[in-house]
């Protein structure tokens, strides 16, 4: 028998929901400041070397040392950056799946949380000239403070209130008649 409180269990540290996101964000743009200095250097090695070649004293140590470390950053610095731009390429597609992460599992949630908070006040209001039913959801799909609110992110198809709006197309009623409607029901003519 397990006596433990579910206090006394340990605590999980509490993260920001964009963490991932910065962090990879954070990522790709450390691999991109560090190809463009590998780029500059690799440019400037390669000048230096050229420059070196017509110019060295072979019996200068110094010299020697340097064109050795040029010809070693130009004989590494190809194979470098062809596996730098290969790390570049994953963080890109880490950075991509942790915004879609992010998306899916924070912002989602809280878009269709405000939106069915405007859609609960929009609806108090219209409800003394609709009542409830079909006319009263389609009055405040129309309405101005839900004009905003893309589709429901429920996975669904992506244009349907869309579709439902555009006049002369089958299948489809358009925003005039259910303006009409408004305005007979809330007495403007």
């Amino acid at each position: 028998m397990d006596n433990s409180k579910e206090s006394d269990k340990p605590m999980e540290p509490k993260m920001n929901p964009a963490h991932e996101l910065k962090t990879a964000l954070d990522n790709c743009e450390s691999i991109e400041t560090s190809l463009a200095q590998e780029a500059k250097l690799l440019a400037d090695s390669a000048a230096e070397h050229n420059g070196l070649l017509k110019t060295i004293d072979i019996s200068d140590p110094g010299q020697l040392q340097r064109m050795t470390t040029l010809l070693t950053i130009s004989a590494v610095g190809s194979a470098r950056r062809t596996y730098r731009h290969g790390e570049n390429e994953t963080a890109k597609i880490a950075l991509t799946a942790a915004a879609s992460k992010f998306v899916k599992k924070h912002l989602a949630p809280r878009c269709r949380q405000l939106e069915s908070r405007v859609r609960a006040k929009v609806e108090q209001k219209l409800k003394p000239h609709f009542g409830d039913g079909d006319d009263l959801r389609s009055a405040a799909n129309h309405s101005t403070e839900l004009a905003w609110s893309p589709p429901r992110l429920t996975g669904g198809t992506l244009y349907p209130r869309f579709r439902r709006a555009i006049p002369g197309v089958a299948g489809c009623d358009s925003r005039k008649p259910i303006r009409r409607r408004l305005a007979i029901r809330m007495k403007r003519f």
